[in-house]
């Protein structure tokens, strides 16, 4: 399981951050650290992970629904 920062989400956050913050906390390694909009250059992204394999990565998640 990863380290996260913070240990949890927000409540208001989106259930797409929700679901992937979840999954990425329980499926990688000890070895990765997420963080969870960090502050960058005065910048919000919803992710920033960082692994030994995968270096640094900048994620920003798009919700989306479907009405039929």
């Amino acid at each position: 399981m990863s380290i996260t920062v913070p240990e949890s989400i927000r409540s208001s956050a989106t259930a797409g951050e929700r679901i992937l913050f979840n999954t990425l906390k329980e499926y990688l390694d000890d070895d990765y650290i997420i963080y969870y909009e960090p502050e960058i250059n005065g910048k919000k992204p919803d992710f920033l992970i960082i692994g030994p394999y995968l270096g640094l990565l900048v994620l920003e998640v798009k919700d989306y629904t479907i009405n039929i």
